[in-house]
């Protein structure tokens, strides 16, 4: 193909690698930290100003539940008057629809692009990648260089150039992520940077990623050419994985979600008080769990105590973030939780007929999966990491290449 015929691909390509790069890039470029931002929103107005087809059925659908759910939790704003802020309430407000945006904006911008090759040119450059930060991660273990958080199971947790080991937890999501949408283009040279991933993954030695990289060979292994007996013993090891991880980290569960001086216990516990308080209505944007009822101290927080849990003191609220969900139910209220849930089943059934045939359908329930457990400690729908596996998701969710009786693989000589 041409140059000028691949000019969406590596727009694509760049895109998904920045986003990558943005915990990174923004420690030293400030700037760069609104990147998603940016982003999303060049999409949109991309969308809006030149893409006529883009609202069918079921985006119309979308849309008509958007608005609804927007002009409803700004009325909440108005009425309760619980957060003064108006950039508050509008940046929130920004922030609980980039995914939304992202999915079906990005994935229009992308139709009909050679998804094999940005999937192919990604994949090259994060199996390079993966081997020099797991060097990097192994060192870690012996020498202290400014890349390691606190200990965990007597090891020191490896963050990269991240702000802790939870962010750079992220980071390793969207490796495997991509290299798992690799495999499927080139299996024989992608199972050595996977299984390297996965070490690296488990190098932030965060409890979540052991469950994840469990049920990860679990299917993972059934999606593949493997022996019967290579089968049989990774689904021993994966299955495996899952009671220890409930034996090792029952003490850390507990200790986050049955503390009363803990940011995420206390976003649940308060949370459903809120919830019940203001039932079935809501608070209104920017008032409760998302980063800017912090930045814009919320009054709720002084009203439940949170302002004297640690993390979240109104000088330093670094746990801003700890939840997603109680966010949701405090926010939207009962009707407006209901009417967000409809909206993430619309965007899962789009991609879902559009993967039901496709040879990156893993790598698409692999992100699903990632998405879906990471919300339930932290706000994964308005993390950046999201954002740009969403964009991955709406890439190669036009891959001419189809599944034919069950063989997921291209048809090369790779």
């Amino acid at each position: 193909m041409t140059i000028k015929k691949h000019k969406k691909e590596k727009i694509g390509i760049i895109l998904c690698l920045l986003f990558f790069c943005e915990p990174f890039l923004s420690l030293s470029v400030p700037v760069f930290s609104y990147y998603d931002d940016i982003v999303v929103l060049l999409f949109l107005i991309y969308a809006v100003i030149f893409d006529e087809k883009i609202v069918k059925k079921s985006v119309f659908l979308l849309l008509v539940l958007g608005a609804f759910l927007l002009g409803m939790t700004l009325f909440y704003n108005i009425n309760y008057e619980i957060q003064s802020s108006k950039t508050a309430i509008l940046l929130d407000a920004f922030n609980c629809s980039k995914f939304f945006i992202i999915a079906i904006c990005g994935e229009r911008y992308f139709k009909n692009v050679d998804a094999d090759y940005v999937v192919l040119k990604i994949g090259r450059v994060f199996s390079v990648l993966t081997y020099f930060l797991l060097v990097l991660a192994i060192l870690n273990l012996f020498f202290d260089f400014g890349m390691r958080d606190a200990a965990r199971y007597g090891l020191p947790a490896f963050q990269f150039l991240c702000e802790n080991a939870g962010q750079f937890n992220y980071c390793c999501y969207y490796i495997v992520a991509v290299l798992t949408a690799y495999y499927f283009v080139m299996p024989k040279k992608s199972v050595i940077p996977i299984c390297a991933a996965l070490i690296l993954f488990a190098s932030t030695l965060r409890a979540r990623t052991f469950v994840f990289i469990g049920i990860y060979l679990f299917i993972f292994i059934y999606f593949t050419k493997a022996k019967s007996i290579n089968k049989i013993v990774v689904s021993i090891f994966s299955l495996a994985t899952i009671p220890v991880f409930f034996l090792t980290s029952f003490s850390k569960f507990n200790y986050y979600f049955n503390n009363d001086n803990i940011a995420r216990s206390r976003f649940v516990t308060d949370g459903v008080k809120v919830f019940k308080e203001y039932f079935p209505w809501g608070t209104g944007f920017a008032t409760f769990g998302t980063s800017q009822a912090a930045i814009h101290y919320s009054p709720l927080y002084f009203e439940y105590g949170l302002d004297k849990v640690y993390g979240l003191y109104p000088d330093n609220p670094m746990f801003a973030s700890d939840n997603f969900w109680p966010s949701i139910i405090t926010q939207f209220g009962a009707i407006g939780t209901v009417i967000y849930i409809i909206m993430l089943l619309i965007v899962f059934n789009i991609f879902n007929k559009k993967f039901k045939n496709s040879r990156y359908m893993l790598s698409f329930y692999f992100i699903l999966m990632i998405v879906l457990l990471s919300s339930t400690v932290t706000a994964a729908f308005y993390h950046y990491t999201t954002i740009g596996m969403v964009l991955f998701v709406g890439i190669i969710s036009n891959s001419r290449m189809e599944v034919n009786d069950g063989n997921f693989y291209a048809n090369s000589n790779t």
